[in-house]
């Protein structure tokens, strides 16, 4: 089968699952194209309109989807498959109304997608989320990175911290006994230069003042300006080490994680990271995200909290956004008086969001539909 696919992201997490889902594909159906494309919101620039020549549009990571590419796609009979299509938390009723008469499957990827996308009727299946197998690969291969590098004294621990997050923080150079607090806003523009400064300063200050021996850790460093970094790490009173391109590696190897509202929440949490939840937004932002989640049942801005449907893990919101609440939450998460329960929150999340092999569960149904389509 010789098909085409155009897959559409709305940002690094599409591309990530894109590149995941390739070597499957071809080896299901050898000769598929995969192209891959950002969405016009994403990316500013228009999309591809005529379609005419793809067998099947996959849209994925989208923070509002690319309604130009859906309207082109159902006026020229080419099917469209959400995939992990939504940030954070998921649909609201509202916006799954939206895209329902656009759209020809779901493969949902948390339980709120699959309800969400079920209660308005989109033919929905549930396939578990590709970030357990991308966390789960690069375990692996942290694994053989670092294969007879850690110390035996090291590993003695493994039990109370995890061999994943003890190799992990081998392989970035880090010692075993040193507790790692990652920071990942998950913003973009001015927001993120924002939010990066909040969460350093508030992180900055909690390793300065803890008894334990804390480091601060920056990673994907290259996505935000060289200048603003250097103000952050000269002005903290705990420097900050930075990374480039290992961001699922030092969320592994991190005892807690400040994270936004989207996905790099879960992703930190599927990587076994203590998350505190950060949402600061002005008043117009904060009554647009009202408008849209009308018809939404989820209390949580954070999207391990909503899926649990408790209060697994600290939100700060508003005005509780400060860098002094963050540096006592993440006081309290780094005591670890709590780490057996957060553990354990943490283990049934993983649990929810599907077994391994979540992408070939993701390929196969991807397969099956475009078999359909061939008959």
């Amino acid at each position: 089968m010789h098909a085409k696919i155009l897959f559409v992201s709305g940002g690094k997490y599409g591309d990530l699952y894109a590149k995941a889902l390739e070597p499957r594909l071809e080896q299901l159906m050898p000769g598929v194209v995969l192209e891959r494309v950002r969405s016009s919101r994403d990316s500013g620039s228009q999309g591809p309109t005529n379609l005419s020549g793809y067998d099947m549009v996959i849209m994925s990571e989208q923070h509002r989807t690319d309604a130009l590419i859906l309207k082109s796609a159902k006026d020229q009979g080419v099917p469209v498959i959400l995939y992990a299509a939504e940030t954070g938390v998921g649909p609201s009723r509202r916006e799954a109304i939206k895209v329902r008469a656009f759209v020809d499957r779901a493969l949902a990827v948390t339980p709120l997608e699959l309800s969400a996308y079920k209660e308005v009727e989109i033919d929905t299946e549930f396939v578990g989320h590709p970030l357990i197998d991308i966390v789960d690969k690069t375990k692996e291969a942290l694994s053989q990175e670092v294969a007879g590098s850690v110390e035996e004294r090291a590993m003695a621990h493994a039990l109370s911290q995890g061999k994943a997050k003890i190799e992990a923080k081998t392989a970035l150079g880090f010692e075993w006994s040193e507790s790692l607090i990652a920071i990942s806003p998950g913003v973009d523009g001015e927001d993120a230069s924002e939010m990066l400064a909040l969460m350093v300063e508030g992180a900055a200050e909690a390793a300065a003042v803890s008894t334990r021996k804390v480091r601060v850790v920056i990673p994907d460093s290259e996505c935000y300006e060289e200048r603003l970094l250097e103000e952050l790490v000269s002005s903290a009173p705990r420097k900050p080490k930075t990374f480039s391109g290992r961001r699922v590696e030092a969320l592994i190897a991190s005892d807690v994680a400040l994270v936004g509202t989207g996905t790099e929440a879960l992703e930190a949490s599927i990587a076994g990271a203590h998350t505190i939840t950060i949402k600061r937004s002005s008043w117009l932002k904060r009554l647009s995200s009202l408008f849209n989640s009308q018809g939404s049942s989820n209390t949580f801005h954070g999207p391990t909290n909503a899926i649990l449907k408790r209060a697994l893990l600290p939100e700060l919101t508003g005005a509780e956004a400060t860098a002094k609440n963050i540096t006592i939450e993440i006081g309290g998460l780094i005591e670890g008086a709590s780490k057996e329960e957060l553990d354990k929150g943490l283990s049934e999340l993983k649990e929810l969001l599907g077994p391994s092999s979540t992408i070939d569960k993701a390929t196969d149904a991807l397969t099956r539909t475009l078999k359909r389509r061939s008959e």
